[in-house]
């Protein structure tokens, strides 16, 4: 941390009674003094904000150790059962696994504080958020480069359907792995230009019991549990500060801006700023405020419970209307911020958040953050709301004093209804896109997308027989305690019909406005049920013909994206919208193009009333005024 922002928020948390460490035992920074290595092994399960608020499993603790298990060294339980991948084939080049015998990617020398003696600063090029490309990591799930931070939580329920490894336990993916695969080109490759990253605070030691009649227990791998928010000792288990510092100004070297999923709305109960500031806290009597989905204490935050609610009965929810605690968080906020030089904030389940949090913090960072960056390197804030409502989501938007966007879960709804599951017709889709268009105000830049870690892999609603009850199903089942993601294991599909689908999906969020996001393993369709099933390993070979078909017809729909701005920035017009077929132009200054998707099972022919028409997804030419277009496929022409 830089002496500055360490002297400004050591004044704050001394303002605030919270930075004398004779006071209360911080360590000096402003920030409660972190627990021993290995700092976290989590208590997974209510992390997000899912569907109904709790995005995971909302976890029940059981009785836990005097200690609260934060000090306990879970590295040294680990077995080749827990480091086993999640049924994916193993990674043939060994270079990308130090295990065996490969080398892991350097991290830099340490700096003073711990953290890597590198740049913090963003790139110096001028960059618009309108034209991110953003692809969000599941740190645990996506690459193992090293057994030496691996994390195992004792008494996490086990597997029931016969994997090696539990799908709430920690399995072993860190900083170092997205490093390596940075460094390997396969982001730039793809085509995206942003990375967000689960949050990479400090969590808890214990394993945890689900809600809603849920006994299975679970780990906290996705980081949204915290026991420590201070920047400077981020989760062991994921790495050191080195490495986070490394992935992210390897990350600005290749030309990729980096995001952090941010948990904003609780922290664990056993966390020392919840010991020594309860008030900070909605509590009763030293209680939980209430628990959020029973009785007299609804989620939804329209009746205030859902602004003071906790998600589960560790989970403390922060109480902004007290001038301490905000300011305190605010400032929390700006450290990760620029002690890491990242680029942008996710905000996990913002609605749950007090807005004069959201005001005090866009205000610093434009008054504070923003005018030592470069011209032209914004810092983007994006929300999460799970709603289908639009004026709920749109709330939250305004970039000059809240939000820049949020991830758009309506246009998500129709693009997963029409095109992967067919119900309805196009038409649906383009006449709902028409009328929505300026629904989140003209500065908006909101993240569309297909798959989110709180629902069914998405590839699954593309299936020839579509699986689930809708658009909004998550996957864990329709009745309690709803755990589909434990007991069901679907296999990805093995033809080709889902994989096209999927990318016909992609074309749509690709070739329209916005800061598309891909889901890891969704370029591959990878496989899933409910949430934990849905956050599988990342397979990195042994890839079927119609998943890397669907991998390279991304990336092609990205190079385009990349090369013709009308796809970002372009005025639509439908030429086509029926049963089967939507048709559309894109128009920019110096750009122009006609896109068409056809979700049928057989050929359509469109008339887009020009010729001499490039097809830039197949390359062919010559084509038009009358194209025909095959069974689930898309096409993009240029005149």
């Amino acid at each position: 941390m830089k002496s500055s922002a360490r002297s400004v928020l050591l004044a704050l948390a001394v303002a605030t009674g919270c930075g004398d460490a004779s006071v209360d035992g911080s360590n000096g920074n402003g920030y409660p003094n972190p627990p021993p290595p290995p700092f976290d092994a989590g208590t997974g399960g209510a992390g997000g904000s899912g569907t109904g608020g709790t995005g995971g499993s909302g976890a029940q603790p059981p009785v836990p150790p005097p200690d609260g298990g934060r000090d306990a060294d879970v590295r040294d339980a680990v077995t080749e059962a827990d480091r086993a991948p999640d049924g994916s084939p193993p990674i043939s080049d060994a270079s990308q696994e130090p295990d065996a015998g490969g080398p892991r990617p350097d991290a830099g020398p340490a700096g003073p504080d711990g953290a890597s003696d590198v740049d913090a600063s963003p790139p110096t090029t001028q960059f618009s958020w309108r034209d991110g490309i953003i692809y969000y990591i599941f740190v645990d799930r996506f690459l193992d480069s090293s057994a030496q931070n691996n994390c195992v939580v004792p008494g996490v329920s086990p597997s029931e359907v016969g994997e090696p490894a539990s799908p709430a336990q920690y399995r072993g993916g860190d900083w170092g792995g997205i490093t390596a695969k940075i460094n390997e080109g396969y982001f730039q490759s793809l085509g995206v230009n942003a990375l967000m990253i689960t949050s990479p605070m400090t969590n808890v030691g214990t394993a945890g019991q689900g809600i809603e009649g849920d006994t299975h227990y679970y780990s906290g791998y996705h980081g949204y549990w915290p026991t420590n928010v201070d920047p400077m000792t981020p989760s062991s288990c994921f790495g050191s500060p080195a490495d986070l510092a490394t992935l992210v100004s390897t990350a600005h070297a290749k030309g990729l801006k980096v995001l952090f999923d941010h948990t904003i709305v609780h922290v664990h109960v056993s966390s020392d700023i919840y010991q020594q500031h309860a008030n900070w806290f909605w509590t009763n009597a030293g209680q939980p405020w209430c628990t959020c989905g029973t009785a007299n204490c609804d989620w939804d935050p329209a009746n205030g419970e859902g602004l003071k609610c906790w998600f589960t009965n560790y989970l403390p929810h922060w109480n902004y209307g007290v001038p301490e605690a905000r300011d305190f968080a605010v400032r929390m906020t700006l450290d990760w911020i620029t002690q890491y030089g990242i680029d942008g904030l996710r905000l996990d389940a913002i609605k749950h958040v007090d807005d004069a949090w959201i005001l005090a913090t866009r205000s610093a960072i434009t008054s504070e953050v923003v005018p030592k960056r470069p011209p032209g390197s914004p810092i983007y804030l994006v929300g999460e709301t799970v709603d289908g409502n639009i004026a709920n989501i749109a709330k939250y938007v305004d970039p000059v004093t809240k939000l820049d966007g949020q991830f758009d879960f309506p246009t998500r709804a129709q693009i997963v209804a029409t095109v992967l599951r067919r119900s309805g017709q196009m038409l649906d889709l383009a006449t709902f896109m028409d009328q929505h268009a300026d629904d989140y105000g003209p500065g908006a830049v909101m993240s569309t997308m297909l798959g989110t870690h709180d629902m069914m892999r998405v590839i699954h609603h593309a299936e020839n027989v579509p699986v689930g009850s809708g658009e909004w199903d998550d996957g864990k089942g329709t009745t309690a305690p709803r755990v589909a993601g434990w007991t069901t294991h679907p296999s990805e599909p093995s033809t080709a019909e889902a994989y096209e689908r999927l990318a016909n999906g992609f074309a749509v969020i690709f070739t329209n406005k916005g800061a598309p996001l891909i889901y890891y393993g969704d370029e591959v369709g990878l496989a899933g049920a409910g949430d934990p099933d849905n956050r599988r390993m990342m397979p990195w070979s042994g890839l079927g013909p119609p998943q890397q078909w669907l991998h390279d017809r991304v990336a092609k729909l990205l190079k385009i994206r990349a090369e013709h701005p009308a796809t970002r920035a372009g005025t639509r017009t439908t030429i086509v919208a029926n049963r089967d077929v939507w048709a559309y132009t894109l128009t920019s200054a110096s750009d122009k193009l006609h896109v068409v998707i056809n979700r049928g099972d057989s050929v359509a022919d469109v008339a887009l009333g020009a010729a001499n028409l490039t097809e830039l997804l197949e390359g062919a030419t010559g084509a038009g005024p009358v194209v025909s277009v095959p069974a689930r496929q898309t096409r993009i022409y240029q005149p």
